[in-house]
Order: structure tokens, then C-alpha cells, then sequence
């Protein structure tokens, strides 16, 4: 699990959603009911691809659907 190799924690993972930049060409802003997005952020020093779920429907919710530490892919299970 990256998450345990590279010593990062969820919030730091989700703070990617605030500090970071949209990869719009990654992204599907445009599907319904949810939206989907890839934030390029930096996390412990290392470069972090997080691909976020936003979705505004009966309560809005942010979701970590995926993200690459260093370019190296893992599936999420939060």
C-alpha cells in the first residue's frame, strides 16, 4: 500500500484537493450525477496524481477514487 510505503496520511492525501492543480485534460468536469478530477500536488516531498469524485447530488461529497505517488499507481480503499 503506498499509502503505508510512502508514510502519507489521508488528510495529507485530501489536502491535494486544496493546494493542488486540476488537470483538466484528466478531467471529466462535465459528467453527471458526479464530477471527476485529477489534482497534481505534492505531499511529503513527493509528487502525488490524486483523481478526486466531487459529487453535488443529495449531499455534496468529495471521494479519492485513485492516485499515483511518483507515478506509481495504486487503488484506493479509504
Amino acid at each position: 500500500n503506498l499509502v503505508d510505503l510512502y508514510d502519507i496520511k489521508k488528510q495529507e492525501l485530501l489536502s491535494v484537493l486544496d493546494e493542488g492543480d486540476v488537470d483538466f485534460d484528466l478531467s471529466e468536469q462535465d459528467s453527471e450525477p458526479c464530477q471527476y478530477f485529477m489534482v497534481l500536488g505534492e505531499v511529503n516531498d513527493y509528487d502525488i496524481s490524486v483523481y478526486f469524485e466531487l459529487c453535488y447530488y443529495d449531499s455534496k461529497s468529495v471521494r479519492v477514487m485513485g492516485f499515483e505517488v511518483n507515478n506509481e499507481k495504486e487503488v484506493c480503499d479509504f
